[in-house]
């Protein structure tokens, strides 16, 4: 919970100045925080909203380097509403979707004295299978969306994106409901840029080629 959290956080500092010294530019590690919700109109979720998450304290929030989201692009985004009504639909830029939400992390951080945190995505992403998953958008799409995602972060000044997972996670039998179905939630059954066998999708070989023409442009590799 959130008075849990909060004495996660304090101790961390803690633990940190104890190892490293006060100054933190000579921390060898740093604070990141969870990934939390920063929606104003959207906090009703328990433990997820960044305000009640982290502490008005700045002796905390002058020592986290890091602020998370997981801005999935949700067609209903989740805001106590439940995993089975959630479809991920909307493109990165649909205002209706959830991906543009990095914006309310960067309004929150700017209102609440954290300007020195950068903002990290440490999961997003679409699933590709349009037959075994939760509203599968294509290959073609996914990889589409994927690159469209990563420049939109790095127009808005996004430190890291992370696409979840990796790798498709693999299928098992579900007595159950006889039939088989990804060991993950259907909600990021194929959502990864590696297919369960090894094969590299499209988004994958798009984000090698991204990679590549950003380091032929700058000479060197940015931080997304």
């Amino acid at each position: 919970g959130r008075a849990g959290y909060h004495a996660i956080l304090r101790g961390a500092v803690e633990a940190f100045k104890a190892v490293y010294g006060q100054d933190k530019s000579k921390w060898r590690m740093k604070i990141s925080a969870a990934a939390l919700d920063a929606r104003f109109a959207c906090h009703n979720a328990p433990n997820q909203y960044v305000h009640e998450m982290i502490p008005n304290d700045a002796g905390v929030k002058d020592y986290i380097d890091y602020l998370n989201v997981h801005n999935y692009a949700f067609t209903k985004t989740p805001c106590g509403v439940e995993v089975d009504d959630l479809k991920l639909e909307y493109t990165p830029e649909s205002p209706n979707g959830g991906f543009m939400a990095l914006k309310n992390m960067d309004e929150w951080r700017r209102r609440n004295g954290m300007n020195h945190a950068r903002i990290n995505i440490t999961e997003f992403g679409w699933n590709s299978d349009k037959e075994e998953c939760n509203f599968g958008v294509g290959e073609i799409n996914q990889a589409a969306y994927i690159i469209r995602a990563n420049l939109l972060a790095s127009r808005f000044g996004i430190h890291k994106v992370f696409n979840y997972p990796l790798i498709d996670l693999p299928q098992v039998y579900n007595v159950a409901l006889q039939r088989l179905e990804s060991v993950e939630t259907p909600l990021y059954c194929t959502t990864g840029l590696i297919a369960t066998g090894g094969r590299k999708k499209r988004s994958c070989i798009k984000c090698i080629e991204l990679v590549i023409l950003q380091k032929k442009q700058y000479g060197t590799l940015s931080s997304n």
